[in-house]
Order: C-alpha cells, then sequence, then structure tokens
C-alpha cells in the first residue's frame, strides 16, 4: 500500500497532493504538479485520518513539515 497524506510544493508555495512510493529505507515523493519540489508535510493536519507509514516497531510516523511559511 503506497503511503498516504503527503503534499509537496515548489518555489511557488504552492501545495499539491503528491505521490509516496517506499523505495528501501527512503519515501520518495512526487507529483506532477511539482517539477521541482523545495519543500515536503506529511499528515500536517491537526487530527490526521488514516496515516499508514509504520516503523518496524509498528509505531507511526510522526506528522512533519520541512517549510518554515
Amino acid at each position: 500500500v503506497a503511503p498516504k497524506h503527503f503534499a509537496i510544493a515548489g518555489a511557488d508555495r504552492v501545495w499539491h497532493w503528491a505521490d509516496a512510493e517506499i523505495r528501501g529505507s527512503t519515501i520518495v515523493v512526487s507529483s506532477d504538479k511539482v517539477p521541482e519540489p523545495v519543500a515536503v508535510r506529511y499528515a500536517f493536519r491537526a487530527y490526521p485520518d488514516g496515516v499508514n507509514v509504520y516503523n518496524a516497531a509498528g509505531l507511526p510516523m510522526v506528522p512533519f513539515r520541512t517549510d518554515s511559511w
């Protein structure tokens, strides 16, 4: 199952939902609407529902953002 709840933005700071794929220990995030991403967010909501990225211990990945806008 592909990871859900990822969004990326380019230099224009417009957020678009993104496709995400787990490759080894890396999550690769992309969107046709953002050819050159500069920031990513994951489950960035007050109460994210349906998160589906977990570590080997079964703990969910915490929501995060890489921007400071």
